[in-house]
């Protein structure tokens, strides 16, 4: 194929457009100050060589959607971590406060217990000292009875003594 070296442009290239496609191509060229054939010229000459690209993603697009897949998937497995991390806290939240629970049972029925030890000490201790009263009084009795007891034989010995002694008089 031969190269021509011509760079005047003379050549047309015409392509067919609807009404609407035309007068928004002519706004845009407009819009930037150029011909309808300069911006034309300049689109087709700017994505001449992208042309497999149309209607799909160029490698670079591609490369940025996988690396958004991926982060996409990694937000993912963050997510599910998250959840299961929540939902393990939350365990050991109800399992704190479980054991909270106990804990204050236990402590409660302690202080009863104690309260009711107390309670029965005090109980022992008024049976210890009516016992005790009970005690000297029977002692008390006791030594009273030992005296009259005493005394009771000390006039059985001296009724006996005098008796012995009446008889050994009379003897005598």
């Amino acid at each position: 194929m031969a190269k021509f070296t011509d760079n005047n442009r003379n050549m047309t290239l015409s392509t067919k457009a609807t009404i609407n496609d035309k007068m928004e191509l002519i706004r845009l060229a407009e819009k930037y100050g150029v011909t309808l054939s300069e911006f034309n010229y300049t689109i087709l000459m700017s994505f001449k060589n992208q042309y497999e690209y149309i209607g799909k993603d160029n490698p670079e697009i591609d490369k940025l959607k996988e690396e958004i897949r991926k982060l996409k998937s990694k937000n993912t497995r963050l997510e599910t971590n998250l959840e299961n991390a929540d939902y393990r806290v939350q365990m050991e939240m109800d399992s704190v406060v479980k054991i909270r629970n106990e804990y204050d049972d236990c402590k409660y029925q302690l202080k009863e217990a104690l309260a009711e030890k107390a309670d029965l000490l005090n109980k022992l201790e008024k049976i210890q000292s009516d016992l005790s009263k009970a005690n000297e009084k029977i002692e008390s009795q006791s030594a009273t009875i030992k005296d009259e007891n005493l005394q009771k034989v000390g006039i059985g010995l001296f009724s006996v003594a005098l008796t012995a002694f009446g008889i050994n008089l009379a003897r005598k």
